[in-house]
């Protein structure tokens, strides 16, 4: 209530007209009219609130929302917003973050004002509260219910262990992590830490994962040597996840890591099975040697039995460059040997005119003696067929049906023989014929080798990830590797008899 001045509205020539005889009693009205300078006048004030009815949506349980409900003066001078009353109708988590202790808000004439409020739920489920605004005003019925739902957070995180497999101090590796927000709130990864400093995550943050959706990271590892290295991830969400397990991760261990880590070009060995070079499927303790500069069997030795390589120890290739078989007792090798099989034929030996052997390899055997296929040998030289002149001693045999190097066995190193006796050939399947332990339908061995030729390592052994869960049986600790959800990183489910974290102790 304010008081507003009013002028007289009572004078002479208003109440006393002309020939008025009253004078006195007009004066006397007139002086009763003017008794007073000011006339009280009440004025109505009158608000609203907005909105009546605020859904507040989806909050996760451990986080705040702050929201505000307007008040506007629709009437009348400025109002007093008193105090505010929460009638609480589920839930006991809203709060007034306004300050009304100290003095009034004040609502403008004609203007607006807000009032700040926090949502912070600790539990699950719906809540809602009635606010209550007392003021002033003349409609002193302004409330606005407020409601909000709050929600666990829930992450799916896989794999659970990641192995970077071999990597070379001076180069590095990327693993991705797949992250999925199972929970109705979204949810921020605002910090990754990890208990080793070679494994790092290759993004910025935070980064935020809304409600159903999926987050691909990419983990780095910069090994600086090459001894086995091992690290716990562990991930901070705002707000918080529950129950979140570490992420392990591995790297340069093959004898304890994820088989199909170290056998990357796929071609059954692993590099603790004794692959050389895992990123060349044809270079492995299975392989053939070809005459390319590059040890394809791992034997340590390059190109050795084809013509790059100097065979009988002569310092003589059949053809060169012969780097390959360079050594302290012969720095130098050379081309031109036409039997790099017998050290006593090379281009510098002497000539033996009875033993029909072209023996300085000049294309002349003895002293003219026949040698119908100028392969170098004449049939008193053992030359086994001297009308084909990939038939001589000391030839290199082909899979061919032939005995080319006339030792009496025929097609003995090649594809087509079976060298191991394990009676397969490699025609026939066999990936490693100089292991007779190693052919099609072999039993499986936790060897790092693909012993059963099917194109795996160690599938249904310790050293194998079967349930592709991100752990093997053996050094991993998997207790249940045929089920994915049985793991060092798996969450105890109460009351389902299974041990599903792997610690020994079953719910």
């Amino acid at each position: 209530m304010k008081l507003y001045p009013e002028p007289c509205k009572t004078s002479l020539d208003r109440i006393l007209p002309a020939n008025r005889p009253s004078l006195a009693l007009g004066l006397l009205l007139a002086m009763t009219a003017c008794d007073s300078d000011f006339t009280v006048t009440e004025t109505s004030k009158e608000l609203s609130i907005y909105p009546e009815f605020l859904d507040l949506g989806v909050v996760s349980v451990g986080d705040s929302l702050e929201f505000a409900l307007r008040l506007d003066s629709i009437k009348g001078p400025d109002a007093e917003i008193r105090d505010v009353d929460l009638v609480v109708g589920q839930g006991d988590f809203f709060q007034l973050s306004t300050d009304l202790g100290s003095e009034p808000l004040d609502v403008p004439s004609g203007g607006e004002a807000f009032l700040d409020f926090v949502y912070s739920p600790t539990e699950e489920g719906y809540h809602w509260v009635e606010v209550n605004i007392i003021s002033d005003a003349s409609n002193s019925d302004l409330v606005s219910v407020v409601r909000g739902q709050a929600v666990e957070t829930s992450l799916s995180v896989w794999p659970m262990a990641l192995d970077f497999g071999q990597v070379e101090p001076s180069d590095f590796a990327l693993r991705e992590l797949t992250l999925e927000n199972q929970g109705l709130a979204a949810i921020t990864l605002v910090a990754a830490e990890f208990s080793d400093s070679v494994f790092s995550l290759d993004a910025e943050l935070p980064m935020e994962l809304g409600a159903g959706e999926m987050l691909v990271l990419d983990l780095r590892f910069d090994p600086q040597d090459s001894q086995p290295a091992h690290a716990n991830m562990t991930m901070d969400f705002s707000p918080g996840v529950p129950d979140l397990v570490p992420v392990s991760l591995s790297g340069n261990d093959c004898e304890n890591g994820d088989v199909e880590q170290y056998d990357q070009d796929s071609d059954g060995w692993a590099l603790c099975g004794g692959d050389c070079d895992d990123s060349d499927p044809d270079v492995n303790p299975g392989g053939t040697e070809q005459a390319n500069g590059v040890d394809d069997d791992c034997d340590g030795i390059i190109d050795e039995g084809t013509e790059a390589y100097d065979d009988d120890g002569d310092c003589y290739c059949e053809q060169a460059p012969c780097q390959g078989s360079v050594s302290e007792s012969c720095p130098q090798v050379l081309g031109g040997d036409c039997s790099d099989g017998d050290i006593t034929v090379s281009p510098v030996a002497t000539e033996d005119f009875n033993n029909g052997v072209d023996d300085d390899c000049d294309g002349v055997i003895d002293s003219g003696a026949a040698d119908a296929d100028g392969d170098g040998y004449g049939v008193e030289g053992g030359d086994c067929d001297d009308y084909d002149s990939s038939s001589y001693p000391g030839a290199t045999e082909l899979a061919d049906w032939v005995d080319n190097d006339c030792d009496g066995t025929i097609d003995e190193g090649t594809e087509y023989y079976d060298d191991d006796g394990d009676g397969h050939t490699e025609a026939a399947g066999d990936c490693d014929d100089g292991d007779s332990s190693v052919y099609p339908g072999a039993s499986e061995r936790a060897d790092w080798i693909d012993n059963d030729c099917d194109g795996q390592v160690d599938e249904g052994t310790v050293n194998a990830d079967d349930d592709g869960d991100g752990f093997t049986d053996g050094a991993g600790g998997d207790c249940d590797d045929s089920d994915a959800s049985v793991n060092p990183a798996a969450q105890e489910i109460s009351g389902d008899g299974i041990d599903n974290d792997c610690d020994g102790v079953v719910d």
